[in-house]
């Protein structure tokens, strides 16, 4: 009687052990499958960094948190010039893949606490918390030094995919630093303003004097 209760106790505890280890796997793929949904959502397909849905939700979100913590933010916006010509050209596959070669470069050029993605088309974007003039730097400066950075790992996936001399590639930038009281909206205006008036400059320089050198990616 006792050995035919033990057993029976004890195919309950295997039932009790398969039941709990099926709800466990079964967990774990709920949670793989939310967080493969969420990378769908908030990444670029093409380039795998961050997308127009993750910087309209990001952006005002970081805006508010800067405003209340008293904590600096900036925002640059990164346009490539030369796609349409690649495109044309030497087809959009190609095209593409200097499109996925910008984004790695903005994810190489990110610094931790950026936020690095892709607009659409050839924009892209770095959401730039903690961006602040130092003593031994000031405003000017960092927004240079951190357009060079950007720059220098741009010119270095161009430099990768060996795209012919006649076909020129460059980027301009705009970074617009956050102001007391300001929206979001506002801070992308501004960044985009910089960003359109430095493309235009850029253009000319590509289709008149040649190649953007990396000097000439700082003055845009």
């Amino acid at each position: 009687m006792n050995s035919r209760i033990n057993s029976s106790k004890d195919s309950g505890r295997r039932n009790l052990a398969h039941k709990l280890d099926w709800a466990i796997k079964e967990v774990k793929k709920l949670q793989a499958e939310k967080q493969n949904l969420l990378k769908e959502l908030y990444n670029d397909s093409l380039t795998g960094i961050a997308n127009r849905r993750a910087f309209d939700e990001k952006l005002p979100e970081l805006v508010q948190i800067a405003h209340s913590s008293k904590e600096p933010l900036a925002l640059m916006l990164a346009d490539v010039d030369g796609l349409k010509r690649v495109n044309d050209k030497l087809g959009h596959q190609l095209g593409d893949a200097l499109l996925a070669a910008v984004g790695n470069s903005l994810n190489q050029a990110a610094r931790g606490t950026d936020l690095a993605g892709r607009l659409g088309g050839d924009e892209y974007y770095a959401i730039l918390p903690g961006f602040a003039a130092t003593n031994e730097q000031s405003e000017d400066q960092l927004m240079r030094s951190t357009t060079a950075r950007y720059a220098k790992a741009f010119d270095s996936a161009v430099e990768k995919l060996q795209l012919p001399g006649r076909l020129k590639v460059g980027v301009s930038f705009g970074i617009a630093i956050l102001a007391p009281s300001e929206s979001a909206e506002s801070l992308y205006k501004r960044a985009d303003d910089i960003a359109r008036s430095n493309k235009r400059a850029l253009y000319y320089r590509l289709n008149q004097v040649g190649p953007v050198s990396e000097a000439e990616h700082l003055s845009a």
